[in-house]
């Protein structure tokens, strides 16, 4: 099942276009990654799945209903974190949360637990009676997110959730948000500027630019269009370069350093052949390892090469 749907979704913003005919198919208990640069059109995306913002053209569906018709219980079954998290600067922590779960309409006795399981989960159990104005921008955030997941929804949409936060605190939120997902078939559609953090917990993604989706992929298939490197380690660099010239005598061009005494081959379909040609002119890698493209190189390229057909359109 499909719980989060956009049709041809368009923002324009007068002679701007925002957004280009977006079309999303998340399926449920998914983690979907959303990925663009600055200004690639992600925000203004998950503001019309929420009809926070009204599309200029097309249409989004959660759980098969168009969110310009639900009513207004059906967002009970979506958590959100757009841009800045937003709070009673003057309350505390535990104030705001109380407030924001009696918003939700959630049991005094359930929220109460809630609270506090929430609060211990994300570390911001010693900062409950401190004034949110007085938090750092890490444990704002946290709050931002327990606000989003207080009423257990069956959705997530969460625009740069890790902003701001420590590596324990990424963690934290990560494995959250992989438990949820497994356990409890919550669907995330997270964006993040951290994409090597996106690439710990994806089970799909899509790339944006320009307002137009370059790509979407599930982690399966990008597992198998991602380029493979051969890595091999040498005791020496006088070893790495006999490799280098033995390599390159075979055909085998596409090497390149990465350290001193580290060699990087595009050719892992070829491994067996490679590693005997090597080892039969007595130049033997300490290691020898294959290793997959990681999704930052692999965001960018695609970015780079959306740019470099624009420049020639």
């Amino acid at each position: 099942m499909n719980a989060i749907v956009s049709e041809n979704l368009s923002k324009n913003y007068r002679a701007f276009k925002a957004v280009d005919n977006v079309n999303l198919n998340i399926k449920q208990g998914e983690i979907y990654g959303f990925l663009g640069l600055n200004g690639a059109g992600k925000t203004t995306t998950m503001r019309m799945l929420l009809n926070m913002t009204k599309p200029s053209a097309g249409k989004a569906y959660i759980f098969g209903q168009e969110v310009s018709h639900v009513k207004a219980g059906f967002w009970n079954k979506v958590g959100y974190l757009i841009e800045t998290p937003k709070s009673y600067l003057n309350l505390t922590v535990l104030e705001n949360l109380k407030l924001y779960a009696k918003m939700r309409l959630l049991d005094p006795v359930q929220s109460t637990k809630r609270i506090n399981y929430l609060m211990s989960e994300f570390m911001l159990d010693p900062y409950r009676n401190k004034k949110v104005r007085d938090l750092s921008l890490g444990n704002n955030q946290k709050l931002g997110i327990i606000k989003a997941v207080i009423h257990e929804p069956r959705i997530l949409i969460l625009d740069e959730p890790t902003n701001g936060l420590d590596p324990k605190g990424i963690n934290v939120v990560r494995n959250y948000f992989k438990r949820i997902s497994k356990e409890n078939g919550v669907t995330i559609l997270i964006s993040s500027h951290l994409i090597a953090e996106m690439e710990k917990m994806f089970t799909s993604f899509g790339i944006i630019d320009n307002g137009i989706i370059l790509e979407q992929l599930s982690r399966t298939t990008y597992m198998k269009q991602a380029k493979k490197y051969i890595v091999a380690d040498f005791n020496s660099q006088s070893e790495l370069y006999k490799a280098v010239n033995i390599l390159q005598e075979q055909g085998f061009s596409n090497c390149f350093f990465i350290k001193a005494k580290q060699l990087f081959v595009v050719q892992p379909k070829k491994n067996k052949i490679i590693l005997s040609l090597l080892i039969n002119k007595h130049i033997i890698p300490i290691s020898w390892y294959i290793k997959t493209e990681m999704l930052e190189d692999y965001f960018l390229k695609r970015i780079n090469a959306n740019a470099e057909k624009d420049r020639h359109e």
